[in-house]
């Protein structure tokens, strides 16, 4: 069975026996997320995720991790290919309500923003990364 067609709470079972129930639930969605949106996760980036989940790392350093294990270091990610910017399944009903900003008139967001809001379901992993390597 390949990456992408594993449940993320087994294949990763090991990284997330240091979660708690609600912590390792977060995650797990996280990690779901991630996959059904194509970007199945590796084991460095389940890594800090959960690092960032039990508060051994910050945000920013989780956004620093993903984008360095995507070659953020040397300028590698700018030549990825993210899929355009879509709102979430999982928050889809909040998000048709709200207008559609422009570059012109988009907030500027950090990366620890970005991570909040990757982690919690509101934006999908490919949104993620590109406001991360903005």
């Amino acid at each position: 069975m390949t990456q992408e067609h594993r449940d993320p709470a087994m294949q990763w079972s090991g990284h997330l026996s240091r979660l708690d129930g609600r912590r390792r639930d977060a995650v797990v969605a996280a990690l779901r997320h991630s996959a059904d949106s194509g970007w199945p996760a590796s084991s460095e980036a389940v890594e800090l995720l959960v690092s960032y989940a039990v508060g051994e790392i910050t945000a920013r350093d989780y956004a620093d991790g993903i984008l360095a294990a995507l070659g953020g270091q040397d300028g590698g990610i700018a030549a990825l290919e993210l899929p355009p910017a879509a709102p979430s399944a999982y928050v889809a009903a909040e998000v048709e309500a709200m207008p559609v900003p422009t570059p012109d008139t988009a907030p500027a967001i950090s990366r620890e923003d970005a991570v909040h809001a990757y982690v919690t379901g509101q934006i999908p992993v490919g949104e993620f990364l590109r406001l991360a390597r903005g």
